[in-house]
């Protein structure tokens, strides 16, 4: 069940948004409701949205991967500059340094 749901989850989901819809769209059709005749233009006009739409989600999609690699990075930045720190001769500077390091 775990492999259906994992393989086929995601177009049943999409299935179930979708047929309602298109069940609307007939009635409306049907019973001569239309405001806006679907044309060239019209068609023209959803596409530019919708690849707009899905550009600027896969920049973002990146950004968010990019944000959560940052912090990982800056964690071990952190931890190097600690342990480099430690490995110095002890001074007053270098004590300094290590409690505004551990402070982080």
């Amino acid at each position: 069940m775990k492999l259906f749901k994992a393989k086929w989850g995601l177009v049943l989901k999409a299935l179930a948004l979708v047929v309602p819809l298109v069940g609307v769209k007939v009635a409306v059709h049907h019973l001569g409701w239309d405001v806006i005749p679907v044309g060239t233009l019209t068609s023209a006009l959803i596409t530019g949205t919708f690849f707009v739409v899905a550009i600027i989600l896969a920049g973002v999609m990146t950004d968010l991967k990019e944000s959560e690699r940052m912090v990982s990075e800056f964690a071990a930045s952190i931890e190097a500059l600690y342990n480099d720190a430690r490995l110095m001769e002890p001074d007053v500077r270098v004590a300094e340094m290590l409690s505004h390091v551990r402070d982080l």
